[in-house]
């Protein structure tokens, strides 16, 4: 029998076709750490609240929005400390397509509305020091001066019926890379149907592919990562392998093994500077095909982040995020929810 991906990352109530994205924004809870300073937030969802925690010196945390109205769909800490966070127009359910940006610097708090967008009900960050992207099934917006103000940065339409958070990469040049996949979830295990990348050059002109399944050696899952570097995993009897795929050429990460743990599927997250890979319950620094092993986060992993020394920060269900490195042991950053 097939390991599944997490309940929280299969989307589709009234379809058995949903798209499972790496990096699912209406998760539970997801954490985000700054490639260049300490600063550290997370977000956790209950059935009574959502609530956005932030650490600017990455020790000590206070509540930035504890709202249960509110739909939060990403936010992200920048590399000047600043803490930027995308959620629906509050309380506007004629503006319901539209997204408010919140930046977060000390004391100063500015919003900006960005314009409709098609199929613009969910968003994601990704950064690239002042540069930010906010993407959504309908296209993106971009900010070259660290969230302050937004342009459009160009439209594609991606497959599925939201867009929970795709995996994305930008690059040093402004070019947006995401890979969207798209899994059938009407049987009892959930079947990857279909592997969508888009692109998103600087000037604004888009471009989709859709790869091919056999080539990616039958992948259960799939993400992108830094250099537009491909990772999948592959079920056998035995065990989950994670691969990394580049240049026409498959080189197997990890081979996982009978005592493998976890669901058979890999995440990818960056923070514009390093990437961390959740394999399972198993956590890798990504550059490329370079690897580097970083632990074994154990379980009810939420979400794998990195930090600004490329460490992942690991956020479980109970609330807890704690840093694991390849050198150290791992180290509690926020302790559980009382």
């Amino acid at each position: 029998m097939r390991s599944n991906p997490p309940s929280s990352t299969l989307i589709g109530i009234a379809s058995c076709v949903a798209s499972f994205l790496a990096g699912v924004a209406y998760a539970d809870g997801f954490v985000r750490g700054s490639s260049r300073g300490p600063g550290i937030a997370v977000f956790t969802r209950s059935t009574d609240v959502q609530r956005i925690e932030f650490a600017p010196d990455g020790e000590h945390f206070d509540v930035v929005i504890e709202d249960p109205s509110l739909s939060i769909y990403d936010v992200v800490v920048l590399a000047d400390g600043a803490l930027l966070i995308a959620r629906e127009a509050h309380n506007d359910r004629t503006q319901a397509s539209a997204v408010k940006v919140t930046r977060v610097l000390g004391k100063d708090h500015r919003e900006v509305t960005l314009p409709r967008s098609p199929m613009f009900s969910d968003a994601h960050f990704t950064s690239n020091g002042d540069h930010v992207v906010l993407a959504n099934a309908g296209g993106a917006f971009r900010s070259e001066d660290g969230g302050r103000s937004w342009t459009r940065a160009g439209a594609w339409k991606a497959d599925g019926y939201a867009f929970y958070a795709a995996s994305l990469w930008l690059d040093d040049a402004g070019a947006i890379d995401v890979l969207a996949p798209v899994f059938n979830t009407c049987g009892s295990s959930d079947l990857l149907e279909d592997l969508t990348r888009l692109k998103l050059d600087p000037s604004g002109v888009a471009s989709r592919s859709r790869l091919s399944y056999d080539k990616l050696d039958g992948p259960w899952s799939a993400a992108v990562g830094r250099h537009g570097f491909l990772y999948s995993t592959s079920h056998f009897p035995d065990g989950c392998a994670l691969r990394v795929h580049a240049r026409g050429e498959t080189k197997t990460i990890d081979p996982g093994g009978a005592d493998f743990g976890g669901p058979c599927y890999v995440t990818s997250q960056d923070n514009g500077r390093f990437n961390v890979l959740q394999f399972g319950s198993r956590l890798f620094r990504a550059n490329g095909a370079s690897v580097t092993y970083l632990g074994d986060g154990g379980e009810e992993i939420l979400d794998a982040y990195p930090d600004n020394r490329g460490r992942a920060l690991v956020l479980h269900r109970d609330g807890r995020v704690v840093r694991h490195g390849s050198k150290a042991e791992p180290v509690l950053v926020k302790a559980a929810r009382p």
